[in-house]
């Protein structure tokens, strides 16, 4: 059992271990003084390290600072100066420190990591990456190191060098999940996508408890277009969230419905977050948008109504309401708000082209005509307009409506 300070300080100095070979008196005895301080200052440093993990700085400093007057040879000591120096801001201090640090004790990786902090903070990837390469030399069983080494790869503009790090960790870390999560990633930036799944569910399997790794697996899924697998797992992590919590899972589980053509379900979705009183502009737009796909024109009209009162300049609300009027068949309506989408975007030739069906519809040719000049006035590259230009100019083919998007 550890001995405290007090119990240490309380031993006579002629009780404490000097070896068995016999040594003159005054050697000895310095050597018991300086065991004697070697303890004391690991004990203050051990204190100091309590305060630095309670947040209390001041109170490490001032023990550090003692603590240098019995030992300022500890390796152990600059370090943790170099961690309040750090924590504080301090960089130019801290790597002070943690060089002195490395110098007393070349074994320790912790001062060349820490120096890696600060680098990295310094916007310096390439000499990050070599402190970390130092630290993970010192200690190859610390997963840490790999991780900071890959993402100083990564920011140093070499992401395939740091899927082959880390590929090449994956079988000695085999049972690290942040390892197979930070590969997951990287597949994903690589447009991996099904490499990515199968490194999130590795992370998912390993970790189950961490919930992280199981939103990044679906989110991986819906990437991949394995969207059963999406919505499923969404459902999961779901099940026993309150109404209010993890929007941010509820809209990507309404997207997932969506795209496997579950409308309704998405619908629902949605509308419990607007009935929560969480709902955002995009959330009404959703809404409205699911609601047109299910010719559900009530629906898409309160949600349209509801975008247009949040932001007056979102040309998707009057769309929206102008889509629901055209599936009514109410066409002045449909007319006043394509206008306004037509105001409130510019450059978006859609509202003018549905605008241009309606007229032409109606038997305004003329007007239609103008409508889908202007339509491609907007984006000549846009060939929808230049379609319903010929298709008037030819009246026995039969005009049909152009996508609303």
């Amino acid at each position: 059992m550890r001995k405290t300070l007090a119990a240490v300080l309380a031993t006579p100095l002629f009780l404490l271990p000097v070896g068995c070979n016999w040594q003159p008196y005054g050697e000895q005895k310095q050597e018991v003084s300086q065991g004697y301080f070697r303890v004391r200052s690991a004990l203050m440093i051990e204190l100091a390290q309590g305060h630095f993990n309670s947040g209390q700085l001041d109170e490490a400093e001032r023990v550090v600072s003692d603590a240098a007057e019995i030992d300022p040879l500890s390796p152990g000591l600059h370090l943790l100066a170099g961690r309040i120096a750090l924590e504080r801001g301090q960089l130019e201090r801290s790597t002070h420190y943690f060089d002195i640090a490395a110098e007393l004790d070349d074994t320790d990786p912790e001062p060349h990591y820490y120096k890696g902090v600060v680098l990295q903070r310094w916007k310096k990837p390439h000499d990050a990456l070599l402190a970390y390469t130092a630290a993970h030399d010192r200690r190859k069983d610390d997963p840490s190191y790999v991780l900071a080494m890959s993402e100083m790869l990564v920011a140093d503009s070499s992401p395939d060098d740091a899927i082959a790090l880390l590929e090449s960790k994956a079988d000695y870390f085999d049972q690290n999940a942040g390892l197979r999560a930070a590969l997951g990633h990287l597949y994903t930036m690589q447009q991996r996508p099904s490499d990515a799944v199968h490194a999130f569910e590795e992370a998912a399997l390993l970790d189950p408890d961490n919930p992280a790794h199981t939103e990044e697996l679906a989110q991986a899924y819906a990437v991949n277009g394995q969207d059963h697998d999406a919505a499923d797992t969404l459902e999961l992590l779901l099940e026993d969230a309150p109404e209010t919590a993890r929007v941010d899972l509820r809209r990507a589980l309404a997207a997932a419905y969506a795209r496997l053509g579950r409308i309704d379900a998405a619908k629902q979705v949605v509308l419990r977050l607007a009935r929560a009183g969480v709902a955002e502009s995009s959330d009404w737009i959703q809404l409205g948008r699911l609601a047109l796909k299910s010719k559900d024109a009530d629906n898409a009209l309160f949600a349209a109504n509801r975008v247009i009162r949040l932001d007056p300049e979102q040309p998707d609300g009057y769309m929206i309401a102008g889509l629901a009027w055209k599936q009514r068949s109410v066409d002045h309506n449909a007319l006043e708000m394509f206008d306004r989408a037509a105001q409130t975007d510019p450059h978006n030739p859609t509202p003018l082209v549905l605008r241009g069906i309606i007229l032409q519809k109606a038997g305004k040719i003329a007007a239609a005509r103008d409508a889908y000049h202007k339509a491609a006035a907007r984006n000549p590259q846009d060939t929808r307009a230049q379609r319903l230009l010929a298709a008037i100019d030819a009246p026995s083919r039969r005009v049909a409506d152009a996508p609303a998007d």
